[in-house]
């Protein structure tokens, strides 16, 4: 699992779906995390890469183990669009 605390009071994006090494593109979801609010992705939950509103900092705390603890998935032919206002 991965934890993430912003050291800022900002929003924060993230973007996930179901699915350890491939994403279950059908079942993507995006979240607004609100003011000084963390978040941790279990395991098995893909995620995209935090998108701050602002220039943030994060603190970040992932489990420590000798297994491997990060997999890219290359969006091939898949457009995923986000507003936010």
């Amino acid at each position: 699992s991965q934890t993430f605390f912003p050291l800022s009071n900002n929003v924060f994006l993230t973007v996930v779906a179901p699915g350890k090494n491939i994403p279950e593109i059908d079942k993507i979801e995006s979240f607004i995390i609100p003011y000084n609010t963390g978040i941790n992705y279990n395991i098995g939950v893909w995620h995209y890469p935090l998108i701050a509103t602002v220039e943030s900092d994060f603190v970040v705390i992932e489990r420590k183990g000798k297994e491997k603890n990060l997999e890219i998935f290359n969006f091939k032919n898949v457009s995923i669009e986000l507003e936010y206002e």
